[in-house]
């Protein structure tokens, strides 16, 4: 019985590497604003994918960052997963007001 959860975190782990690895050559041939937002965008979602790849492997455990009584995991785990949106977000904005 084939683990489809594995085969879609392979192929997300996949895509995901090779958009970063094309973000990271990008960057440098392009200064501009919004595309280096995009770059970002791309970048931080490639790194909520591997810690979430981490948490699912149980490399990472939740219940081991908690500091001063608040639940750090789930704040980085909230950032890494909101802010690739909004950093498209806002290099769309930035691409939209240029016209």
């Amino acid at each position: 019985m084939v683990d489809y959860s594995l085969v879609y975190y392979l192929v997300r782990a996949g895509l995901g590497a090779v958009g970063s690895v094309c973000a990271i050559l990008f960057w440098p041939r392009n200064r501009d604003a919004a595309w280096v937002l995009v770059i970002l965008g791309t970048l931080v979602l490639y790194l909520s994918l591997v810690f979430e790849l981490l948490v699912k492997i149980k490399l990472l455990v939740p219940e081991n960052f908690i500091v001063f009584g608040f639940p750090t995991f789930e704040i980085v785990a909230l950032v890494l997963s909101a802010s690739p949106f909004a950093f498209f977000a806002v290099a769309f904005v930035i691409m939209i007001a240029r016209k």
